[in-house]
């Protein structure tokens, strides 16, 4: 996003206040330690299909929390490389991240854990952007929101092909190591040719099909085979994750979106009358009061350690508790969008909204407690 307040539009040679001129082509530039990064990138997306897709099928354990905490060793160590250390806003992000992860070892099947992996990838890219000290602003606030848009979704896939970039420019410095990935490249291209051409002999002829059976069973051929096609498939994740840390680490793409832009964009935003946005919250605020008042005695009970009468624990433990995460999901939203729509005077955030929020905020909080108590009485 572009912070010039006019720019020149060269369709019509006017100064044109609403004209962006696209940003400059962005060069490529390595420093030691991007293409072995590149390398455990590739490792990192196949064990997110071996330690965490496919072993979430089948129920989360130690693999969900050893592959987290292998990308932020590798990570950690690479940005360490290049100068970057731990700070204030960096290190409980890291904790967050190592702590969200312990939960997939210490218990088994919690109805949360689809939630809690989301939260871990949110968390793993909050701690590479605070590292690097590439947030929009150094406050919790509104901004948050273009820091998501900038970290999921700009950086990533604006330095896309970070690792093969990585391994290209490697590759150059030196005759060997171009030599050696040209051999690598071209083995991995031949693979699919081969296996057709494998296939079809083995079809034609029995005595070559019993060879290639002996030959596989010899070599575990079925596991190599296995780890291929993940690593293949990890590409992508590989792709992803270097590209966000990459692009953060080396400042590439990272200012596309800034505070004046977003200020800009928030501005023209604000556009829903305050008569329009109050009431709707004065009813919610006045619903919850109704439903803690009428439900208290039923949701408070875990915070005392004990059980309403004709429910198991189980039962007590799931009944509403999706639900309530659905709610807070809900408040979040509506919070969000009345920060950023509802019209503002003289550019303050008025009172009474602040106040609203600020209640259906911390009502939504003593729901979140509520069926967090009910879960862990269930632990």
């Amino acid at each position: 996003m572009n912070d010039t307040a006019a720019t020149e539009n060269p369709m019509n040679n006017q100064v044109n206040p609403y004209y962006t001129a696209p940003p400059a082509r962005r060069a490529w530039g390595f420093a030691p330690g991007d293409a072995l990064f590149a390398v455990f990138s590739f490792l990192l997306g196949m064990l997110f299909w071996d330690w965490i897709v496919l072993v979430s099928a089948a129920g989360p354990g130690i693999s969900v929390t050893l592959f987290f905490a292998v990308a932020a060793a590798l990570t950690g160590v690479y940005l360490h490389m290049l100068g970057f250390r731990q700070n204030r806003r960096s290190i409980p992000a890291l904790i967050a991240l190592l702590a969200g992860a312990a939960p997939f070892t210490l218990y088994d099947g919690l109805p949360i854990y689809t939630y809690l992996l989301l939260f871990e990838f949110a968390a793993a890219l909050i701690w590479v952007m605070n590292t690097c000290g590439r947030s929009v602003t150094d406050r919790l606030s509104g901004y948050i929101l273009y820091d998501a848009i900038n970290q999921f979704i700009v950086v990533p896939f604006t330095n896309f092909p970070g690792p093969f970039k990585a391994l290209a420019h490697r590759a150059k410095e030196g005759g060997g190591s171009r030599r050696g990935l040209y051999v690598f490249i071209g083995i991995l291209a031949s693979i699919p040719v081969i296996a057709g051409i494998v296939a079809l002999l083995i079809s034609a002829d029995r005595g070559f099909a019993e060879l290639m059976w002996n030959f596989a069973k010899a070599v575990n051929l079925e596991s190599f085979g296995g780890y291929l096609l993940k690593l293949l498939i990890g590409v992508p994740v590989a792709c992803y994750i270097y590209g966000n840390v990459f692009g953060n680490a080396h400042d590439r793409h990272t200012d596309t979106i800034t505070k004046a832009g977003s200020d800009a964009s928030l501005a023209a935003a604000r556009r829903i009358p305050l008569a329009a946005v109050r009431p709707g919250l004065i009813i919610l605020a006045v619903v919850y009061a109704v439903f803690f008042i009428t439900m208290g005695a039923y949701l408070f009970s875990a915070f005392g350690g004990g059980l309403p009468s004709s429910y198991t624990y189980a039962e007590y433990a799931r009944r509403g508790f999706f639900e309530l995460c659905g709610v807070a999901a809900i408040n979040l939203l509506i919070v969000i969008f009345v920060y950023l729509f509802a019209k503002r005077g003289k550019g303050e955030y008025p009172g009474s909204l602040r106040a609203l929020t600020a209640t259906i905020s911390a009502m939504t909080i003593l729901l979140i407690l509520t069926a967090a108590s009910k879960m862990l009485l269930y632990v």
